[in-house]
């Protein structure tokens, strides 16, 4: 009888158990993938881009300073990945232009003027966001590259209140990542000229050394037998003229060597600034990760009720 009843309630706990462990796994199942499903949006929403207000997609300042880009190609870049935040670049500029900023000298018009051509005569005309965006980067590539970067500092920080407190560090990044940018390329100019313009005089008093050595080379031929100091002087100016050519040739090419140095420097620099920036990315949940961890712990659960419910309904000579 008593083995009965204990068989009877070995079944019951079984199908108890049973149901217990539909009911976690079912629990568990839905929690796990409402949490996964959550996260791995928010993580993928963190990525996107930012549209523009146009169909045509609003590139970015900086990544519109390409060196392998240039003005009216297209744009792979877009701050806003960096910045789920960050406004577009021609709302930025709109930001920038309608603040309290004021630029030093020589840029303190450049609010009004930029307001005068670009957006004034743009809208009238009906140009696209696309269009009005490289008329931007095309006013600020010539209008921007004598502010110093004290100023740009103060630029950004003189009316902190203009901008939402997440945006003003956006846009002194902005800022001085174009400031940078038109820096480097016109160092890059500068670097550019220097370098023909050595190249140049090397040729040049390369072309003076070949014309001396054969001009000695002769003199000495016709002269074989030199021992009037009239021929002497003569072929001793011919050699001191070599040697101020020469000492003049191993300046230069020491010059243009470091010309070369420096430019691959800045070749090396502004590929690194023309790489697209890849999204800070945010740790993706792992499935298997997060699966394995959930599994683990709705097994701790289902074993420690199991246990518990064995205690209470085995008799004293079962348990």
């Amino acid at each position: 009888m008593i083995e009965n009843i204990n068989l009877e309630t070995l079944k019951k706990s079984i199908y108890r158990q049973k149901n217990l462990f539909v009911s976690i796994f079912i629990g568990w199942f839905i929690i796990f993938g409402l949490y996964y499903s959550f996260v791995e949006r928010s993580y993928t929403s963190s990525m996107e881009i930012i549209p523009s207000e146009s169909n045509q997609s609003s590139s970015s300042l900086l990544g519109s300073f390409g060196v392998n880009l240039p003005i009216g190609s297209s744009v792979n870049y877009n701050s806003s990945v960096l910045y789920p935040d960050i406004v577009t670049s021609n709302r930025l500029i709109k930001k920038l232009m309608h603040s309290n900023i004021i630029f030093e000298s020589q840029e303190r018009q450049i609010k009004d003027i930029f307001l005068e051509k670009y957006f004034n005569k743009a809208k009238k005309k009906g140009v696209s966001e696309y269009e009005l965006d490289l008329l931007i980067i095309d006013f600020f590539k010539s209008n921007i590259i004598s502010v110093s970067r004290n100023r740009m500092t103060e630029i950004t920080t003189v009316d902190i209140r203009t901008f939402d407190k997440s945006l003003s560090l956006i846009l002194a990044l902005e800022l001085f990542d174009i400031f940078n940018y038109l820096q480097l390329e016109k160092r890059n100019e500068n670097l550019d000229s220097q370098m023909n313009y050595t190249k140049l005089r090397v040729d040049k008093v390369s072309n003076n050394l070949d014309a001396l050595q054969k001009k000695k080379i002769a003199f000495i031929k016709s002269n074989v037998d030199i021992r009037s100091p009239q021929l002497t002087y003569e072929l001793d100016k011919i050699v001191t003229e070599i040697n101020i050519e020469k000492s003049i040739f191993l300046s230069l090419r020491d010059k243009y060597e470091v010309f070369e140095i420096e430019k691959n420097n800045l070749s090396n620099i502004a590929s690194f600034i023309d790489d697209p920036i890849e999204p800070i990315k945010h740790s993706s949940p792992s499935f298997r990760l997060s699966f394995l961890i959930s599994l683990l712990f709705l097994f701790s659960i289902y074993a420690i009720l199991c246990l518990r419910d064995i205690n209470f309904t085995l008799p004293k000579d079962y348990s």
